[in-house]
């Protein structure tokens, strides 16, 4: 007689991505990103915030980016969720060059209210309260959340940016996923 068995799951967790692109077709470089990570397992649910348009910020590049947070619910632990999206950037041909133009660029923003701090990730990722391009669609998705560290709501550290440090606008881009659908 053969039985079968289950493995407990672990519990999920609610993690955010922060996601870019200024090289070529932006919109096509999120758009395989997303289903890139979706595909591969280990994802329960995710929500994408609108995509916004945006100047780069430092030594970004010439282009124009794309930016976007998804949501995602698993149970991948934040060094590994680092790892896929690596995976995911190595895949789409992101430069080595470290603050150059980017095909795509995927952050571990938030992972729960996990702290990681070593030498391959840091968590809450260490200048998202500097940026609007991750405050703003982060907002749209959870202006309620608590920075982890800081104690403070996302929409509150959104509203404590200085003005015009960033032109950003909302642009009509469908990634397979409406920003309220759960996959």
């Amino acid at each position: 007689m053969t039985g079968s068995f289950m493995l407990p799951r672990t519990s999920l967790t609610t993690a955010y991505v922060g996601v870019g692109s200024n090289v070529g077709d932006r919109a096509f470089y999120l758009r395989e990103a997303f289903r890139m990570l979706t595909a591969a397992g280990g994802i329960d649910g995710m929500r994408s915030s609108p995509v916004y348009e945006n100047e780069p910020v430092g030594e970004a590049g010439p282009g124009m980016f794309y930016n976007c947070v998804w949501e995602i619910e698993t149970d991948i632990p934040p060094h590994d969720l680092l790892g896929r999206l690596r995976e995911i950037e190595r895949r789409l041909k992101r430069s080595d060059v470290r603050k150059g133009p980017r095909t795509i660029d995927l952050d571990v923003l938030l992972y729960g209210s996990a702290i990681v701090e070593d030498i391959d990730l840091i968590v809450p990722h260490p200048r998202m309260m500097e940026r609007a391009f991750v405050l703003q669609p982060l907002c749209d998705l959870t202006p309620d959340i608590v920075h982890p560290i800081i104690g403070r709501t996302i929409e509150q550290l959104r509203n404590e940016l200085p003005g015009g440090a960033v032109t950003m606008r909302r642009i009509d881009l469908n990634l397979g996923v409406g920003p309220a659908r759960v996959i």
